[in-house]
């Protein structure tokens, strides 16, 4: 049976956080483990939904490679409209 894991990163934690890259990934547990991936970032311009100071601070606590990774998938990323398409 194919199972899907989503996972979701957000600039806070309430239900109106903006939403920063959207992950999925379709897998068998008991067979070939993950059998399809997704991977987008919703582009800086299109962000929208409460952002919390709280998480931004996270984020430039963080070391530098995730934090490039997500400066750069917001810079070249795509509306939610296409991201949630793509699911």
């Amino acid at each position: 049976m194919t199972h899907i894991m989503l996972d979701i990163e957000t600039f806070g934690i309430g239900p109106r956080a903006a939403i920063a890259q959207i992950a999925a990934a379709a897998f068998d547990i008991g067979g070939d483990g993950v059998t399809a991936s997704l991977n987008v970032y919703i582009s800086a311009d299109t962000v929208y939904g409460d952002i919390d100071s709280g998480t931004v601070a996270f984020w430039l606590g963080q070391a530098d490679e995730p934090r490039r990774r997500l400066v750069d998938g917001m810079r070249t990323g795509v509306s939610h409209r296409t991201a949630l398409s793509g699911l």
